[in-house]
């Protein structure tokens, strides 16, 4: 064989070595479709919880009066509770005690 031929041929085998070297691998592209219709949910998932926040925080912020009137009178009728006399207790619980057992 000739002289040329073997170094042609040398960088023949050489150039696709190199290309197949360099080739790039195929990519393979997965099916986001149902990533997109998961991420659209959530997105649906989270304004219904925003809207559900602020419903919640309106009610909170309308309520506040309500929230001391009944502290008050809860303190008012314990403080009668306590300076009650005794003979009232027992006619409580003995009223109390023939309901329970009805």
């Amino acid at each position: 064989m000739s002289k040329p031929f073997i170094i042609g041929a040398t960088i023949a085998i050489i150039i696709i070595v190199v290309g197949l070297l360099l080739k790039e691998d195929p990519v393979v592209m997965p099916d986001t479709n149902k990533y997109e219709m998961t991420i659209d949910s959530l997105n649906k998932e989270i304004r219904d919880l925003a809207n559900t926040n602020d419903s919640i925080l309106s009610v909170i912020a309308t309520s506040n009066g309500k929230i001391d009137t009944i502290k008050y009178t809860y303190e008012k009728e314990f403080i009668n509770i306590t300076n009650q006399p005794i003979a009232d207790d027992v006619v409580f619980f003995t009223e109390y005690l023939s309901e329970v057992g009805k």
